[in-house]
């Protein structure tokens, strides 16, 4: 039979197996979970700030829809590492918000990294668009930096060096994404390390048995038990013994009367008769002995 120990070491051996001891290799589980939710909540806060003021920190420009998707969910993720640094370092941790906490966590991460890898997508497929906003940009620039309004220059023409801008902010934002997704999954784990490490699941105590009843009811039975008359139920007995001792009978007394013995009406020896009523027993002299007869036959005396 296996101990719980081993059924769980042996169930989640690969979940034990890649969850890290520490966070970064040098803090606690606990401390690096609280530092990661605050970092998380301030990175987050960052980017929603950028993507409402149509800006991006990875991107130069990107459409304003992704933009606004990608503040939205930083926001919230925000929100919810911000109450994650309160229940893990604030708190007392319980399991209970813990765990629902991880569950929270774990889908504002995924939520924000597949946003993170759409938007790259976005980016990568409309390198067209990218390069003629590029233009378009850089021409208002030089036209508002030289103060020349009638300045024409070939909007196909590429003289601001886009193309080499956007392959940059490619590998930037390649490179952004990559990082993104092993710190953000590296911090997970961390916290899903201290949920399920750092708290023990008692079994239920198991209940006693109930105590066995006092009285067992009799089997049911076709004919009805007569009743049983007990010691409570008997009337008290009219007849009164002088003595315990029970009666003698009437050949006691005459056994008696041969031996000399006088008794009363009760049955009790009064006293010892006269001798002349003893019986008499002949003595055993006139007889002889047969001891002495015998010996003097054979003529040992």
């Amino acid at each position: 039979m296996d101990l719980p120990v081993q059924d769980f070491s042996s169930r989640y051996y690969w979940a034990r197996a890649i969850s890290p001891l520490r966070c970064c290799g040098c803090f606690s589980n606990r401390l690096g979970s609280g530092v990661a939710c605050l970092i998380w909540a301030a990175l987050s806060f960052y980017f929603a700030v950028l993507a409402f003021m149509n800006q991006s920190p990875f991107y130069s420009h990107l459409d304003d829809v992704p933009l606004i998707v990608f503040g939205v969910i930083n926001l919230l993720f925000g929100c919810i590492t911000l109450a994650g640094f309160v229940i893990i370092l604030v708190l007392t941790p319980r399991y209970v918000r813990v765990r629902m906490m991880v569950y929270i966590i774990g889908i504002g991460v995924v939520m924000v990294l597949v946003d993170m890898l759409v938007n790259f997508i976005l980016f990568a497929a409309n390198q067209d668009s990218f390069q003629s906003w590029c233009i378009d940009h850089s021409k208002m620039v030089v036209q508002n930096s030289l103060q020349q309004s009638n300045l024409n220059l070939p909007s196909d023409t590429d003289y601001y060096n886009c193309d080499r801008l956007f392959a940059n902010q490619m590998k930037w934002s390649l490179l952004s994404v990559f990082a993104m997704f092993l710190v953000y999954i590296h911090w997970m784990l961390v916290i899903t390390a201290f949920a399920g490490t750092s708290f023990f699941l008692l079994p239920p105590r198991v209940a006693a048995p109930p105590p066995p009843p006092t009285t067992v009811a009799p089997p049911p039975s076709d004919m009805a038990a007569p009743p049983t008359e007990v010691l409570g139920n008997l009337p008290p007995s009219t007849k009164s013994y002088k003595s315990v001792r029970p009666f003698r009978k009437k050949t006691d007394a005459s056994i008696l009367a041969m031996l000399g013995l006088k008794i009363n009406d009760n049955g009790r020896v009064i006293h010892i008769a006269d001798e002349h009523n003893l019986p008499y027993y002949d003595d055993r002299s006139q007889h002889g002995n047969y001891y002495t007869d015998s010996c003097s036959k054979e003529g040992l005396l």
